[in-house]
């Protein structure tokens, strides 16, 4: 499976979970369960991994394997982060964390990552960060190595990202480089991670390298959308256009809500953006139960600026509103730049500007903030003025 030969492997977890299932053999039919839970996921059918992982839990509890069967679980639990129910996700890492107590320092990093991932996601900023340190903290007393290093790694940096924080994104992934050396990136998370981070600091040419060998990673239509959402930031960055047109109706129905909503926001940062304001409302409606708040406040922007864009003011001025009802409990870490800028502009459209330079210079003042706070000194001319989102905000607050 890792190296991209699916077929072959789901043959085999085929051929030997019959044998298993035909013996009685509990603990093989349970891991074959396992299997095919991982290829699903792996392959963005997160119901269908679910209920594998659910049946593969309980084989191994039926047959006093508890621990492994907790372990399994808290895969299930990703699998509820991944679909949107963040609420859900935060109970379960919770009672995980209370049920493994101090007994794995492995497990306790694993899902302390998580947990800092479904606090971002919440909009729960300061205390994703914090969390997030305390996963390093515990990580580094680990000897944990292949994927799951470099998947801990790649969220406790992400997250740290996603809150602003990119000297401490760096920081992460320069601690453990060493390790990761020596284990091994298989899935290249860290390419991934590292591109997403120069990117943000306006560095393309940075990020280029990586891009392209998170992309050689084993595919899969899961793995095929992060890489496009790479991608198109790079040919943005770089002054080149993206038609997303036709990327856009699967990711509308993939049940991956997360990812589905990254390839939205993408997609949004076009000159010409191709999404529409019903299809950005489709994805509103999904995140609205679960108060996905770093998702939703700048969902809301790009409806505002995609209504704007269609004639459609009044439902602009509504997602204006809405957009500043929800960010109201404060930034929403990397995506306040783009939100306000979005918002911005559906302002501009409907003829309010005093307020669309507030939102603007809202936007900078935030920017130029974390420029002086959380930006190495090395790249903080090119996160302000290379970053294209950045470059165009600071225009506009001038």
């Amino acid at each position: 499976h890792e190296s991209g030969n699916r077929d072959d492997f789901l043959e085999l977890v085929d051929a030997v979970l019959a044998v298993a299932v035909a013996a009685d053999d509990r603990l093989i039919e349970a891991e074959c369960r396992y299997g095919k839970g991982f290829d699903a996921a792996y392959n963005g059918r997160l119901h269908e991994a679910a209920r594998h992982f659910r049946m593969a839990a309980d084989l191994h509890r039926s047959i006093g394997q508890e621990t492994r069967a907790r372990t399994i679980e808290l895969d299930a639990d990703l699998l509820l982060l991944m679909t949107g129910q963040a609420r859900h996700a935060l109970a379960r890492q919770k009672a995980s964390l209370d049920s493994f107590g101090s007994e794995s320092s492995a497990t306790l990093a694993l899902v302390t990552a998580r947990q800092a991932v479904t606090l971002s996601h919440l909009g729960e900023f300061d205390a994703a960060a914090a969390t997030a340190d305390r996963a390093l903290e515990a990580l580094q007393l680990t000897d944990m190595g292949g994927n799951n290093l470099a998947s801990t790694i790649h969220l406790i940096a992400d997250v740290q990202r996603r809150c602003g924080r990119w000297d401490e994104a760096l920081r992460v992934v320069e601690q453990t480089r060493e390790r990761l050396a020596l284990q091994g990136d298989i899935n290249q998370r860290i390419a991934e991670t590292l591109a997403h981070i120069y990117l943000d600091l306006g560095r393309p040419d940075l990020a280029h390298r990586l891009i392209e060998a998170f992309a050689m990673a084993p595919n899969s239509a899961r793995m095929r959308e992060r890489a496009l959402v790479l991608r198109w930031a790079y040919r943005l960055a770089t002054g080149g256009r993206i038609d997303a047109a036709d990327a856009l109706d699967p990711v509308l129905a993939s049940e991956s809500l997360l990812l589905g909503c990254e390839l939205m926001l993408a997609a949004g940062k076009a000159e010409r953006p191709t999404p529409t304001a019903a299809q950005c409302a489709q994805l509103i409606a999904r995140c609205e139960p679960e108060a996905l708040r770093e998702q939703l406040v700048p969902l809301h922007a790009l409806h505002a600026w995609l209504s704007a864009c269609e004639g459609d003011l009044e439902a602009a001025a509504a997602s204006v509103a809405t957009a500043e009802r929800v960010s109201e409990p404060g930034d929403v870490g990397v995506a306040t730049p783009i939100a306000t800028l979005w918002l911005a502009k559906a302002l501009r459209a409907a003829g309010r500007p005093a307020e669309a330079v507030a939102h603007a210079r809202r936007g900078a003042d935030w920017l130029t903030g974390r420029a002086a706070q959380s930006v190495p000194v090395e790249f903080r001319d090119s996160f302000l003025h290379r970053n294209p989102v950045h470059r165009e905000l600071l225009g506009w607050s001038s």
